[in-house]
C-alpha cells in the first residue's frame, strides 16, 4: 500500500500479486491487485482481480462496485446490472456510483422502471454531485417513457453539472427540441 501511495503501481502490483499468491484468500489483496491495472487500462487483467476478491469473499462490497464501472464502460450490461445491484443490495447508501452502473445497465437492458428507480436513488445520495450522469441517464430515461419535460429537467440539471460531459451535445440537442 506504500508503494501504491507513492505512485510505485509496479512495485505495488509485485507485492499485491505476492500476497495473494501467499494467501490466496485475502480479497483486499486481490481488489488492490484489480486497481492497478485498471488504472493502466487493462480492464482484463482488473475484471479477473476483482472476480478472485469477490470469490474470497462475497460478502465484500468494494469488488463489485469496482468490477461494476468499467463494466458498463465496456458495455457488458448483464455483468454490471449484477455487479452494481450487489453493491445496493449490501449497503444502500454508500455508493451512489453503483447506482450510475445499475441505471446504465437497467437502461440498456430495456429495464426502464429499474433504471429510473437507480437514477433517482443515486441523486438522492449524491449530495456532492460527484456522479452528474445520473440525471443524464434519468433524462434518457424519461425520454423513452414520453416524458418530455422532465426529460428536458435532468437534461438541463446534467449540464449545469458537467457542461462538458460526455452526454452534453446530446443532452443540449433534446434541450432544444420543440
Amino acid at each position: 500500500m506504500d508503494d501504491a501511495a507513492k505512485g510505485k503501481w509496479r512495485s505495488a502490483g509485485d507485492s499485491f500479486h505476492d500476497a495473494t499468491t501467499a494467501v490466496p484468500s485475502s480479497a483486499s489483496a486481490w481488489l488492490c491487485l484489480g486497481i492497478i491495472p485498471e488504472r493502466d487500462g487493462d480492464p482484463i487483467a482488473a475484471k479477473k482481480s476483482y472476480r478472485e476478491a469477490i470469490k474470497a469473499e462475497g460478502q465484500f462490497v468494494l469488488p463489485y462496485a469496482y468490477a461494476a464501472a468499467p463494466e458498463v464502460a465496456r458495455g457488458d450490461w448483464q455483468e454490471a446490472f449484477n455487479d452494481s445491484n450487489k453493491v445496493v443490495q449490501f449497503d444502500l447508501q454508500s455508493f451512489p456510483g453503483a447506482w450510475l452502473s445499475s441505471a446504465w445497465a437497467s437502461l440498456n437492458l430495456h429495464q426502464m422502471d429499474l433504471a429510473e428507480k437507480s437514477a433517482r436513488e443515486g441523486i438522492k445520495l449524491d449530495a456532492e454531485h460527484r456522479f452528474p450522469e445520473l440525471a443524464y441517464v434519468l433524462g434518457l430515461v424519461l425520454l423513452d417513457k414520453r416524458d418530455a419535460a422532465g426529460a428536458k429537467e435532468h437534461f438541463k440539471q446534467y449540464l449545469s453539472l458537467d457542461p462538458q460531459g460526455p452526454g452534453a451535445a446530446a443532452a443540449q440537442a433534446e434541450i432544444e427540441k420543440p
